[in-house]
Order: structure tokens, then C-alpha cells, then sequence
């Protein structure tokens, strides 16, 4: 299954007022269209039966409305195809997807009866990813269904924020979960090749509540109601801050209501906690379904956004402890100190080994990601507690430079513009604060997460935790996971911190 970040060339889909009848089996063999619709006020509403049977049969209907009352009935004798007089409700509830109003056609033929929801909507086309819904435009957010389709399938779909289903399959059953559910259904295939419905990206884009900073020094923020039809006094918003992706224990999670108009926006007040240590802080904010309905459980998630309130530098100074030395060999250099031994290889610029009290921080080394085979120029200068080492890396038709700097505590500092640089990958796994593959860049959301082997871009990222050391950017770095190699892109510079400083 694929979902659509909008749904293209279905304009040609609903350029009738209606998705097209689907044909169903009534009781004791009878098959009959329902012609559902609104008609030009938005308030009236057209029924209409095409009943179908192989032999005479008396076939009784009545349309009930949700409290039981009987709004029309008729009896008709059938043979062959006989279609009804249509009925004219007055002031019928729309039925939209975010407003699944729905009534009851109740069929009896030969005393066996059977039930059947019905809907009364008005779709028609607009713009190739806007419709018509009751007179109302309406983007529509869509997905294909291929195969069989499950109820779980529509539930993370439901909370994926998808509001239409394409399919050329459609059952009866299916029609009426869509109707009952909320979910605009149309009947044709789209070939078009559509992202993932897991993606948080979509999932965002697509959320109808979304929340902005108007003036976070003062705690003042915007909501916006997304959606056409319904106010947000279903939702309950909750909201915390977080230093540096942990959660900050005052104050506890703030429960908010609100009961903004459709397409309206309206400004709250939130009262921040302190924020005087150095770090990042981030306020998040989570929308919530705050009763059970089709396909949502009560508690659900259904919206979520993440704003930037302050950021400070938080690489700490750390104390040299202590004089190096350095040893020159043929290729390499080896400097150490009262606790620390790192081994450079001057000939292509990597770091092969770094040592803090014995133990290897850098097993598989530090190695320059560079586009093309280079030859490695490198100059030195010892201090007094630390050794400042320059890497000019000669490539075919440019020169890249590389500043590593060790302190006498174990702390390498590495400044390399445009350079990435492969260290292997922990296997007992790793602990980051930043963007995961699945979270949205619009938002700059970050999340504390703990990881033995996350494929993808981590963008973003303020630091991230191995069992040995804690690697840290002076500005937000991004990091690749490649099953046995992690690849670092500083911008500009990070510091490798042994776990015990």
C-alpha cells in the first residue's frame, strides 16, 4: 500500500455528484443500487433504490434516522429491474468524513430483513487534490488500497490522518467501514507512485491541528483548526518541555481543551518553566482524542508538533591534566599522555587509535570521508597539555583541511569543514539526541532515542552517546548509520568526550 501526499489525477474520478452506486445483495437474493446524495441546497436529501430480482418478490423499505424514526417508506412489487420514486428528505445530516453522519436503510423482502448504512454527501471535482465535499473545499489526503484490507490497515491509516481510500476493489463491507469510519472512498486505481503512510512527514503534513510560536519569550502561542467541518472540542492538547530531548520534571504534563472553528486559529498563553541551564529546550506538544470513534481509541495521538523555545552552547571546558609527548615513526605519530595514546597516520590523515587509561575508544579508527584517493600533508604543534595536529588532504582538483586537537584528558577536538569522517559502529548500540529517519525536518524535531542499528540520515543531531565516549557538535551535526559504520558530518566541529570526564 502506498500513500499519496496528495491524491493527482482523480479529478476524472468524481465528476459525478456522487461515487458510483456499488451494487449489493439484499435479502432473499435481491440485488439493489443506493443513490445517496445531497441535492442543490446542501440540505435536502435524494434517495433513490434500483432493485434487481430474478423472480417476483414484494420488496419493503423505510429510512430510518439514527434515533429510529422512520423518515420514508415505500412497498414495491419487483421483477427483473424496478426502480424507485425518489424520495426527498428535508434537512438531512451531511455525512463527511470528519462528520460520519450516517442513517439506516432498512430492507424487507418475504419477512427477512437486513440493515444497511446510508450517507447523504455532495463530492464533486474541483482541482486535482481539492474537491467539493457538501459545497466545502476539501484536499484530499488519500492512500491506494491493494488486496485485502484489514481493520488494522484503517486504523493506522486513520491515524495517519488519511481521509480518502482508492481502490478498484469495493465490497459492500468495505463501503460501509469507510462510511462509518470517515473516509472518503472512490473507485479507480491511482497508478502514481506515493510515499510511505508510516511517515512522520506525511503523517504532519497531513495532521489537522497545527501549533506555532507567536512569541515564545512570553509563552504566547497559536492553534489552528485544519480541518472544514468540525471544531477541535474533540481534542485534548498536552504539552512538556524537554533540555536536551529529557523531559523536565516541573511541569508535569499540562492538559489543555479547545474548541476552535473550522479553518480558525485562536492564541493561548502557557506558562514555561525556568530555563537558565545551557542546552537546548524544546516544547512539545501532542493532540489527543479525547472519546473513542471508529477507528480511534480514546488517548489516540492524532496530531504533534515540536518548537525550538532556546538554544546555548553546551560543550563544556575541560582541564588539559597533564603534558604530551610525541614519537615520530616512518607514517605515524604517537602522542602521548599521563592517561591517554593516540596513533596518527600522517600518510593518509586518519586517526588509527585512541586510548584513554587502556582503553580503546576509536577500535576502528577515525577515517577522513573524502571523494577521491588524497595524499595527506600534516604539521604539528605541542603545547603544554595538548597537541594541535593539521591534516591537508590533497585531492585531483581540491584541498581539504582537517584540525584535530588532543587534550591530555583523552578529548579530541576535530574541526573539518566539509569533511566527514567513519568510525565503527557500536554494536551494543547508541543513545542520540536529534532528527530519526522517520521525523519531520519542517519541524526540527528531536527526539532522546536509543538505538543498536537505525539505517538512515539522523540530521540534526546535538550529540550522541556510545559506550566508550559522547560525541558532541559546537553546532547541531548529522550522523548515517550503515549497519557497521557510522559516518559523521561535523558542521563544523565536534568533540569526542571519554564517558568518564
Amino acid at each position: 500500500m502506498r500513500l499519496p501526499a496528495v491524491i493527482g489525477a482523480v479529478a476524472l474520478l468524481l465528476s459525478c455528484s456522487q461515487p458510483a452506486p456499488v451494487r449489493q445483495s439484499g435479502p432473499a437474493g435481491v440485488d439493489y443500487d443506493v443513490n445517496a446524495t445531497l441535492e442543490g441546497d446542501l440540505q435536502t436529501g435524494f434517495f433513490q433504490l434500483e432493485l434487481r430480482s430474478g423472480k417476483p418478490v414484494e420488496v419493503f423499505y423505510e429510512i430510518m434516522d439514527r434515533d429510529g424514526e422512520v423518515l420514508a417508506d415505500a412497498l414495491y412489487r419487483v421483477r427483473d429491474t424496478t426502480v424507485t420514486v425518489p424520495e426527498h428528505l428535508r434537512n438531512v445530516r451531511q455525512w463527511t468524513a470528519e462528520t460520519p453522519e450516517l442513517y439506516t436503510l432498512h430492507l424487507q423482502v418475504d419477512g427477512r430483513s437486513s440493515y444497511h448504512p446510508v450517507a447523504f454527501r455532495l463530492i464533486e471535482t474541483y482541482k486535482k487534490d481539492t474537491f467539493l465535499v457538501n459545497g466545502c473545499k476539501v484536499p484530499f489526503k488519500g492512500a491506494n488500497l491493494n488486496g485485502r484490507t484489514s481493520r488494522e490497515t484503517l486504523q493506522a491509516l486513520k491515524l495517519a490522518g488519511v481521509n480518502a481510500l482508492n481502490t478498484a476493489d469495493r465490497p459492500r463491507a468495505l463501503q460501509e467501514l469507510c462510511d462509518s469510519a470517515g473516509f472518503y472512498l472512490y473507485p479507480v486505481p491511482d497508478s502514481l507512485d506515493r510515499p510511505d503512510m508510516r511517515s512522520a512527514a506525511a503523517r504532519h503534513a497531513w495532521q489537522d491541528v497545527s501549533i506555532r510560536a507567536v512569541d515564545p519569550a512570553e509563552g504566547i502561542f497559536q492553534i489552528q483548526n485544519r480541518r472544514q467541518f468540525t471544531s477541535l472540542e474533540d481534542y485534548t492538547l498536552r504539552w512538556w518541555v524537554e533540555r536536551d530531548g529529557k523531559r523536565l520534571r516541573r511541569p508535569l504534563l499540562r492538559r489543555l481543551h479547545f474548541d476552535t472553528d473550522p479553518g480558525m486559529s485562536e492564541e493561548f498563553h502557557l506558562k514555561l518553566p525556568p530555563m537558565k541551564k545551557p542546552g537546548e529546550y524544546r516544547l512539545f506538544f501532542e493532540a489527543l482524542a479525547r472519546e473513542s470513534r471508529p477507528l480511534v481509541e480514546k488517548g489516540s495521538v492524532m496530531a504533534s508538533e515540536c518548537i525550538l523555545l532556546k538554544e546555548s552552547p553546551t560543550l563544556e571546558a575541560f582541564h588539559a591534566k597533564g603534558p604530551l609527548t610525541v614519537t615520530e615513526g616512518d607514517t605515524r605519530l604517537v602522542i602521548r599522555g599521563k592517561e591517554v595514546e593516540m596513533v596518527f597516520d600522517r600518510a593518509d590523515g586518519t586517526v588509527k587509535s585512541l586510548k584513554v587509561k587502556n582503553r580503546d575508544l576509536l577500535p576502528g579508527g577515525l577515517k577522513p570521508v573524502l571523494p577521491a584517493e588524497a595524499r595527506a600533508v600534516c604539521s604539528w604543534n605541542l603545547q603544554p597539555d595538548s597537541l594541535t595536529l593539521r591534516a591537508r588532504y590533497l585531492l585531483p582538483e581540491e584541498e581539504k583541511t582537517a584540525l584535530f586537537t588532543l587534550l591530555g584528558n583523552g578529548v579530541l577536538k576535530v574541526e573539518s569543514p566539509g569533511i566527514g569522517f567513519c568510525l565503527q559502529a557500536p554494536e551494543s548500540g547508541l543513545r542520540y539526541f536529534g532528527e530519526a529517519p522517520d521525523l519531520f525536518a519542517a519541524a526540527v524535531y528531536k527526539t532522546l532515542r536509543t538505538t543498536a542499528g537505525e539505517s538512515g540520515s539522523h540530521p540534526l543531531t546535538s550529540w550522541l552517546e556510545m559506550e566508550a565516549f559522547t560525541l558532541q557538535g559546537t553546532n547541531p551535526f548529522a550522523f548515517q548509520n550503515q549497519g557497521k559504520q557510522l559516518i559523521i558530518t561535523p558542521d563544523p566541529a565536534f568533540e569526542l568526550v571519554p564517558r568518564h570526564l
